[in-house]
């Protein structure tokens, strides 16, 4: 086995054993001893953490980080996953209830009594 396949391997362990990187979500590459790390991750402290444990790793004499951060506020997504909510199903009610009326036991029964309630007057 090479040096730099050696290293690249190294480092990948490193990045699996740095827990507040998602290693499975950065390519390494290893040409002369330095290290190029690429794909995306959701902060820049995540960025930072990859970064620092590759510098980690003995044998690396540079890491030339290609990684974007992709901020999760970034990413297009609806409502019902900004908030955690189930989706609703076909029938327009949701599955479950939601975070935020936990003391419900669900909260479109509690929608559809209203809406009767409203009807009724």
């Amino acid at each position: 086995m090479s040096k730099d396949a050696h290293l690249q391997l190294e480092v990948i362990a490193e990045l699996n054993w740095e827990p507040s990187v998602r290693a499975a979500h950065i390519g390494v590459a290893a040409s002369a001893g330095v290290i190029t790390l690429t794909g995306e991750v959701e902060s820049y402290s995540e960025k930072h953490a990859a970064e620092t444990a590759a510098r980690r790793v003995k044998g690396v004499v540079g890491v030339a980080q290609e990684i974007k951060v992709q901020l999760p506020f970034e990413r297009e997504r609806g409502d019902d996953q900004r908030y955690g909510r189930p989706p609703l199903s076909a029938s327009g009610s949701r599955a479950e209830c939601s975070p935020v009326a936990r003391s419900c036991r669900c909260l479109q029964s509690g929608l559809d009594q209203a809406a009767s309630q409203r009807r009724e007057h």
